[in-house]
């Protein structure tokens, strides 16, 4: 799999930031967990940041004598979190991949929903490296990585925050991963961006396609 481009969808004004400045504004995974669409699969996730998934059965429940709590639940899910993690930071791109080619329309149109305008990043590997630089720069602990998806249906440990359930696979995501940064909201500059981006106006991005491009071929 080869990645080819990013797509950071937002506001235009933002978005404006992004590619004149070159700034990467970077929220809480906790915010993520609690944004007001977190039950619709769209930006926010109430899973995001999930240490592990688990399906329960026949769970009872006891005081703290010991006596049992006269209610069995049935079924049930568990997840479990480290609370550390949560005031961790998340920036998140749709990544556009080779694997793309061919396929006709290749974006869902709920990440139309994310946002009235989008940039797309055209040199996946200079960008990269300006914001590997810049945060070695200011000594910033930090990852990143394409994310993962599971299935939700079956139990999950050993999560991290490039795990998601498989309901969010349409978004492609990459992510960089601030860690231990107290603020709650981080940013940073890497500088313009102009030279390897453009706008398009988000409503666009689902009628989008890849096509090998064979002029040069012998």
């Amino acid at each position: 799999m080869q990645i080819v481009g990013f797509i950071k969808i937002g506001k235009k004004k933002h978005l404006d930031d992004l590619r004149s400045k070159g700034l990467i504004y970077c929220n809480t995974v906790n915010y993520f967990r609690n944004l007001e669409d977190s039950k619709t699969n769209l930006r926010g996730d109430e899973y995001d940041g999930s240490s592990a998934h688990i399906h329960l059965t026949s769970l009872e429940l006891f005081k703290e004598d010991g006596s049992k709590i006269p209610i069995i639940f049935k079924k049930g899910k568990l997840n479990l979190y480290d609370e550390t993690s949560l005031a961790n930071h998340l920036f998140c791109l749709f990544t556009i991949k080779t694997e793309f080619t061919g396929q006709g329309t290749f974006i869902d149109k709920r990440i139309e929903d994310f946002g009235d305008h989008a940039l797309i990043i055209t040199d996946t590997t200079t960008f990269r490296n300006r914001i590997e630089v810049k945060l070695n720069e200011l000594n910033v602990n930090h990852e990143m990585d394409f994310v993962k998806y599971y299935d939700s249906s079956k139990d999950q440990t050993n999560l991290t925050v490039f795990d998601k359930r498989d309901e969010f696979a349409y978004q492609h995501e990459l992510r960089i991963h601030i860690i231990g940064q107290l603020e709650t909201t981080f940013s940073f500059e890497i500088g313009s961006i102009e030279d390897i981006s453009i706008f398009v106006k988000a409503k666009y991005l689902s009628k989008m396609r890849m096509e090998f491009d064979d002029k040069n071929e012998p």
